[in-house]
């Protein structure tokens, strides 16, 4: 989790693909042997589509980045920002 979010903002640098790659295969994995394949830890709002986008994702673990949002814009906006992010992501899926 801390290689993908120290790889920056940018979802399509070196840097983020392979630890979305590093994931995807562990997400496969983990589903392999019949476990739920969750990720959290390190969300935002900058990088929760490629995560999301993810074969078998079940639950995202997001609370800190939408109450840091919260402070600023409300619970409500904040909420509905991601529910957005996380919906767009699934529409286009992998």
């Amino acid at each position: 989790a801390h290689a993908f979010h120290a790889a920056g903002r940018d979802a399509e640098s070196p840097a983020v693909v392979e630890e979305i790659r590093k994931i995807h295969a562990a997400g496969d994995a983990i589903r392999a042997l019949g476990m739920r394949f969750n990720a959290g830890h390190a969300l935002n709002y900058y990088n929760v589509q490629p995560i999301a986008r993810l074969p078998g994702i079940r639950e995202l673990h997001i609370s800190h980045a939408i109450v840091s949002r919260a402070v600023f814009s409300g619970m409500r906006d904040a909420v509905r920002e991601m529910k957005r992010l996380m919906r767009e992501a699934a529409d286009r899926g992998l």
